[in-house]
């Protein structure tokens, strides 16, 4: 007998994986700099270049979705930011800790990015929506969670499940279904 396996099984330790790197490369990094010493100048130096992996990784992504498939690709990124912060444990005994560690964590950023661009695919590849609009729509993440709340969005989750935001003041949109 084969059953099909719901989303809601796998989508929430996906995205839970999806955030693990992200808080390691933007927050640990900070709290293990200050622990080791460093000036709070040199901090905000070396841990502001860290988000850039999430900002450019729109030029990436179209290599993402072309090159292997997105299960390949969110289950290499994970291996491969394991083995950086391995890594990273490896080397702040070193001279160079700061150097090396940056340089992990930058690592562990663009494939922290990577995996974002893997699993958001998969994630809307496995979706069933209607119509398809959640991939009109865009995936539900902390990064557009301001234009969502700020006016009206449909919202994609799996199992033909469809709801619309709206402000108070705000009229429906008559394209979608009735909820």
């Amino acid at each position: 007998m084969d059953k099909k396996r719901t989303p809601w099984t796998w989508i929430p330790t996906l995205y839970f994986a999806q955030g693990l790197p992200y808080v390691a490369v933007m927050t640990i990094s900070v709290i293990m700099y200050k622990r080791l010493g460093m000036s709070n100048t040199d901090i905000a130096l070396y841990t502001g270049w860290l988000g850039l992996p999430w900002v450019i990784k729109p030029f990436w992504s179209p290599f993402v979705d072309i090159i292997k498939t997105k299960r390949w690709w969110t289950v290499a990124m994970q291996w491969l930011v394991a083995i950086a912060l391995a890594g990273i444990a490896f080397t702040i005994p070193t001279p160079f800790y700061v150097q090396f560690t940056f340089a992990i964590f930058m690592l562990m950023g663009f494939a922290s990015a990577t995996h974002d661009i893997a699993a958001d695919g998969f994630y809307m590849r496995c979706a069933s929506c209607p119509d398809q609009r959640c991939v009109r729509q865009g995936a539900v993440t902390l990064e557009n969670y301001a234009a969502r709340a700020l006016g009206t969005r449909v919202v994609c989750l799996p199992n033909q499940v469809v709801a619309e935001l709206t402000l108070l003041n705000q009229t429906p949109d008559p394209t979608l279904p009735d909820l």
